[in-house]
């Protein structure tokens, strides 16, 4: 059970890395969406737009090396709450518009794909609240180094799989949209 969690771990890190780093390419349009949100005014805007991907980039980076601490772990699952809390607005408010949740490099929007995805990452985060008595670091330094590489291997694999479920669930309700 301990590697299921590490690997879940690791695919969390992976996807809040990967996130964090393209919305750094792409802070202006990020800036935009959290204006279009209107939840704060321009200027905090601006810093937030700048703060949020290296928030994202620690939290994905602690969940990788660290994933048996509680505070990285209720961290992981507030932003992933917020992820959530974000996209059911959007639906409630009926806004399905581009988020820049990976910047301009992966193309996504606020809905469905967005609840789902972070409903994911949320399950994805659950083992380590049952099983937090080792990390990746104390696993490494047991396993020899192909069960290493297939454990990120199969990280990566799940990582990817959360991006892609969202895309094609985006897809999806868009063109049920197109068909009506």
């Amino acid at each position: 059970m301990e590697i299921v969690t590490i690997i879940f771990s690791v695919s969390v890190g992976f996807v809040l890395i990967l996130s964090g780093i393209f919305k750094l390419f792409s802070t202006d349009e990020l800036k935009k969406f959290i204006i279009d949100l209107k939840i704060i005014n321009s200027g905090l805007s601006t810093i937030l737009s700048r703060i949020f991907p290296i928030i994202e980039i620690s939290i994905g980076s602690l969940l990788i090396l660290f994933n048996n601490s509680i505070l990285v772990n209720i961290s992981a699952i507030i932003l992933t709450f917020t992820f959530i809390l974000v996209n059911l607005i959007a639906l409630n408010k009926g806004e399905v518009k581009d988020c820049h949740c990976f910047g301009n490099i992966i193309k996504t929007k606020m809905g469905h794909g967005g609840v789902i995805q972070s409903s994911l990452l949320v399950l994805s985060l659950l083992p380590n609240f049952f099983n937090h008595n080792i990390n990746l670091i104390d696993i490494a330094n047991s396993m020899k180094t192909y069960e290493i590489l297939a454990g990120l291997f199969i990280s990566l694999i799940w990582s990817f799989s959360l991006i892609v479920f969202r895309i094609v669930i985006e897809r999806t309700f868009e063109s049920e949209k197109l068909i009506r």
